[in-house]
């Protein structure tokens, strides 16, 4: 390992303690991951696949908001 990268790593871990101690930053807890184990990891292909035919996201909610 490199000098640089060395560099990078203590101001990496350096950022997230005062994320932590500030309370901006909270890791996740094991709860997160319930129910994730069993879930099928899919390919931007699947996803192509089953959103074919539905309008966008972005379209979807500019409908539900209605008029400014």
């Amino acid at each position: 390992m490199d000098d640089e990268t060395f560099d990078q790593e203590i101001e990496e871990e350096r950022f997230e303690r005062i994320l932590l101690e500030s309370g901006l930053l909270e890791p996740l807890g094991p709860q997160w991951f319930q129910g994730l184990e069993d879930v099928p990891e899919l390919t931007h292909e699947d996803l192509w696949e089953l959103t074919k035919g539905l309008f966008p996201l972005s379209e979807t909610i500019i409908e539900e908001r209605g008029p400014y």
